[in-house]
C-alpha cells in the first residue's frame, strides 16, 4: 500500500470491494516498543489502536468519534498464528502518521496505551476499514527499530534494510500454509 494511513486504507478498501477476501492480513515494518521486543521480532497484533487521534475531550486519546478505541483483530487467525512453530511476540500495535522521535513522545504513548509492542503508520487504518466492512484482520509487523533512550532508531532501520533475511518473514509463509 506505500506508507501512511490513507494509502493503507485505500488498499484495504479496495481490496476489499474488489475481491471480497475472507481477512486481510497487514504485513509490514514497525518500530519496537514496550518490553521485551528486539530487532528483527515479528509482532502479532492482539488489538490495534492509533496513537495520534484526538477527537476532543469526551472521547478516549487514540479513539476516532464513533469507533472503538482499541480494533479487535481475528480470533480465528490469531489461534493459527499462536499454533505455529515459528516465534512471535504478541501485543498491542499502535498507529500513526509519524516517526516518534523523542523520548517524551515515546513515553507518552508506552503510558497511554499500555501493552504496545509495536507502532507503525498504516495498522489502525486497515483495522478501521477492516472493522468498517466486516472483514477479519491481524497485523504482523516485523521490528526495524526500537524506539527509546540507547537507541539510535535511524541507524538502526538503516541497518534493518540491509541485513533483514528472509526468515523475519517465516510467520507469514507459515501462517498461509496452515490457512
Amino acid at each position: 500500500s506505500g506508507i501512511g494511513k490513507v494509502a493503507a486504507a485505500v488498499c484495504a478498501a479496495e481490496l476489499i470491494r474488489r475481491y471480497s477476501p475472507d481477512f486481510l492480513i497487514n504485513v509490514g515494518v514497525s518500530g519496537g516498543m514496550g518490553d521485551a521486543v528486539e530487532l528483527l521480532d515479528t509482532v502479532v497484533s492482539t488489538a490495534v489502536c492509533y496513537h495520534d487521534v484526538s477527537c476532543g475531550c469526551d472521547v478516549a486519546w487514540g479513539q476516532v468519534q464513533g469507533f472503538p478505541l482499541y480494533y479487535p483483530v481475528s480470533d480465528g487467525l490469531l489461534t493459527i498464528i499462536r499454533s505455529l512453530p515459528v516465534p512471535v511476540r504478541e501485543g498491542l500495535v499502535c498507529c500513526g502518521d509519524r516517526f516518534l522521535s523523542s523520548s517524551e513522545e515515546q513515553d507518552f504513548v508506552c503510558r497511554t496505551f499500555p501493552g504496545i509492542k509495536a507502532v507503525d503508520m498504516e495498522s489502525a487504518a486497515v483495522a478501521q476499514t477492516a472493522y468498517i466492512y466486516d472483514t477479519p484482520f491481524i497485523a504482523m509487523r516485523v521490528i526495524s527499530d526500537i524506539a527509546g533512550e540507547g537507541h539510535d532508531n535511524y541507524a538502526e532501520y538503516t541497518a534493518f534494510w540491509r541485513t533483514a533475511s528472509p526468515s523475519t518473514f517465516a510467520v507469514l509463509e507459515s501462517l498461509l500454509k496452515a490457512i
